[in-house]
């Protein structure tokens, strides 16, 4: 029916108008905030600033919160190797390629999977289709959380391995798949490791008249042996980021902090009516003909019975989104990793996978019969249709306006429920009528894509305050920036080598927080991936009541405080306007470090600032104080010698010089990065070399 050699190009055509918008920024439809400009384009300005400039592969960052471990945190984008391939093309481009990438492969991974289950190539087909379009991951691909992307695209590799690898080296290929997801985003991890062992268990309960105490026995013990194998590639990321994270503001996550962003029980609703634009975490909608293809697969006794896996990873990934309205959810809180599961919403990655998979047996199946079927799958389906039209049809008695999603997820019910009507009963029209369902498969999720998106050129994007930029860039001397309304974004600041000490991520310091939220004045009661918080999400209004300690932050190295709103306190100390942006001059600011002597604090002028280190000349006698982030792994010598030195505020090293001038250096040495790297490289080296001579000869 489809030819195998127009196969791959099915898959590749629905992804045509993405690549040739690759140039473009992609936000989501009612956002002006992505994570891809937050969070992923400054780490990779900054990595390749620190190689092309420094030839230093950089293991510190100094962009935001004072500085962070940029080795240890799993956002930093520098142990995924596929990641890498971003950096070939100008930003953006090179990340939209990269993250279309990755849903080819998920969507290869999906088809191979269902080809191996011995389903026809146009059900495997739709089944790759499904997963490739669908609407919740292009929703977090318009929010930029592309590591997650790259890491869920990798899962149905790690089932396919399970259930169709039958060589000695299975949990090899099980432990490097999950070492990359882990090196990808380790927050996914739990969740691949759920779908992987339920499918494991499953498999077993399938087979277990068949299988032997060996086999069974021998699947068993790859448990452990993937776990083990998967921390030793991953260790590069793993043991720092252990280390980090104990230290961080993660590691105090109440139960509210883990299920932020549960799913609304009305957003269930989006399964079937697609959400436009919606927000991200609540995107269910997987295309009315996989929905509809889905109530098939279940309604049918036989198909019910080899399709229950996956409605079982359906239903439980609906469940667990709903998060703290499930009355147990505060006993799941409590166990250990679940910080990683911190939006219970993204269990439904694998909801939608299921859904892919499901569609493609109900398509099978329906390619497959031959005879009317009792009941009729039809049945079930048409409940939803209308539900959604008289529900439309409220909206019209009510005088209301109905929405175009409505109306959209209405019409697009009923034409796939005709349409398997009519291939179920027509048996003649079944080569046409599996065409037109593919086709709307493609329309309908690729338009639902499109309404979640709103594209926005380079210019747009670095724009924001161009003024203000430019004034901090003539001003001479390192000095970091203090902003409480997000005055200048990271992807800004970062191309600009503009350092500061607010910022967003998901990891900082609880050293940092503590000191910073007496510096600020702004109250922080709870876990918040933004120093300042933003309770109301209105960066430009929430901390206008504030006034910030402008003696605590020249501790932090803050010389220049950008606002747009006036604080009044700080009005004598106003330099600049600009439209709306104030700049305040703090006049406590000496520099990044300074001498205390008897009292009095002597500027060093002859300071230098590079990725892991900071090189400065001092004369004692006196107090050395370095406005510095300290951190484990920071060295510090004086004159080439390594010497001792206390913290003050348990935060900045002071350090005590003695007569006469001293070259004094700051050297970050993580311990745990370079255990960890050489742990990886001995298992990866060991992986390659082992599939290079000794893979070919495995018996099977």
């Amino acid at each position: 029916m489809i030819r195998k050699k127009f196969e791959w190009l099915i898959l590749v055509i629905p992804l045509i108008p993405w690549l040739i918008g690759a140039e473009y920024f992609f936000y989501p439809r009612y956002s002006g905030f992505s994570d891809l400009t937050i969070t992923h384009l400054p780490n990779a300005i900054y990595l390749l600033d620190s190689i092309k400039n420094h030839g230093t592969f950089p293991f510190w960052s100094t962009l935001i919160l004072g500085g962070y471990p940029f080795a240890a945190n799993p956002l930093a984008g520098l142990w995924y190797p596929p990641g890498w391939l971003a950096y070939i093309f100008p930003y953006p481009t090179g990340f939209n390629i990269l993250v279309m990438l990755h849903l080819f492969w998920g969507a290869v991974g999906i088809k191979r999977f269902l080809v191996y289950q011995n389903l026809r190539r146009e059900a495997s087909i739709l089944g790759a289709l499904a997963f490739l379009l669908m609407p919740k991951l292009f929703a977090h691909f318009a929010a930029g959380h592309i590591t997650l992307i790259y890491a869920v695209c990798w899962t149905p590799w790690l089932v396919y391995n399970q259930m169709a690898n039958q060589n000695k080296s299975r949990w090899l290929i099980s432990a490097g798949i999950l070492g990359l997801i882990a090196l990808a985003d380790v927050r996914w991890v739990a969740y691949a490791v759920l779908l992987w062992a339920g499918w494991l268990v499953y498999d077993l309960i399938r087979r277990r008249k068949t299988n032997t105490i060996v086999e069974i026995t021998n699947q068993i013990t790859e448990i452990p042996l993937v776990f083990a194998g998967a921390l030793l590639l991953a260790s590069v990321l793993l043991l720092p980021l252990l280390e980090y994270t104990h230290l961080s503001t993660r590691s105090l996550m109440n139960q509210s902090d883990i299920a932020v962003n549960s799913l609304p029980f009305e957003e269930i609703l989006g399964l079937w009516i697609p959400d436009f634009g919606g927000f991200a975490e609540w995107v269910l909608y997987p295309g009315a003909l996989v929905f509809c293809l889905a109530i098939y697969s279940i309604s049918i006794p036989g198909l019910r019975k080899k399709t229950a896996f996956w409605w079982l990873v359906v239903l439980l990934s609906l469940l667990l989104s709903l998060g703290n309205t499930l009355p147990f959810f505060s006993i799941l809180s409590t166990l250990p990793g679940m910080d990683l599961l911190r939006v219970p919403t993204r269990f439904y990655f694998l909801g939608g996978m299921g859904f892919a998979i499901l569609a493609a047996w109900g398509l099978h199946d329906l390619l497959e019969r031959e005879n009317l079927f009792r009941p009729d799958p039809v049945f079930f389906m048409t409940p939803f249709a209308a539900f959604t039209g008289f529900f439309g049809l409220g909206f019209v008695l009510l005088g209301q306006k109905i929405s175009t999603n409505l109306i959209w997820g209405f019409f697009n019910l009923l034409s796939v429920i005709f349409l398997i009507a009519l291939v179920e009963r027509k048996r003649h029209l079944i080569v046409q009528g599996v065409k037109i369902l593919i086709l709307l498969l493609i329309v309908d999720l690729s338009l639902v894509n499109q309404q979640s998106i709103q594209w926005k050129t380079r210019a747009e994007v670095f724009s924001e305050n161009p003024a203000v930029v430019e004034f901090l860039k003539s001003q001479s001397g390192e000095f970091r920036i203090y902003s409480p309304s997000y005055s200048i974004p990271q992807h800004i600041a970062a191309l600009q080598n503009i350092k500061m000490v607010n910022g967003v991520d998901p990891l900082i310091l609880n050293t940092f927080q503590e000191f910073f939220i007496r510096a600020s004045g702004i109250p922080l009661d709870r876990y918040s991936v933004t120093l300042p918080p933003f309770p109301n999400d209105d960066p430009k209004t929430d901390n206008r009541n504030y006034t910030p300690d402008l003696e605590l932050m020249s501790l932090l190295g803050v010389r220049f405080i950008v606002s747009e709103f006036d604080i009044p306190a700080l009005k004598t100390n106003e330099v600049a306007r600009f439209s709306e942006s104030r700049v305040y001059e703090n006049p406590h600011f000496i520099g990044l470090a300074w001498i205390d002597y008897e009292g009095e604090r002597l500027p060093v002028d002859n300071l230098k600032v590079q990725p892991n280190k900071l090189d400065l000349t001092a004369s004692g006698p006196g107090r050395l104080f370095v406005s510095h982030v300290y951190y484990p792994g920071w060295m510090i010598s004086m004159d080439g010698q390594p010497v001792s030195f206390t913290l003050k505020e348990n935060l900045f090293p002071v350090i005590n010089l003695p007569n006469g001038e001293h070259t004094v250096q700051l050297e970050f040495r993580p311990r745990l990065v370079f255990i960890g790297l050489g742990l990886s490289i001995i298992a990866w080296l060991c992986l390659v070399l082992y599939f290079s001579f000794r893979w070919p000869h495995e018996e099977k």
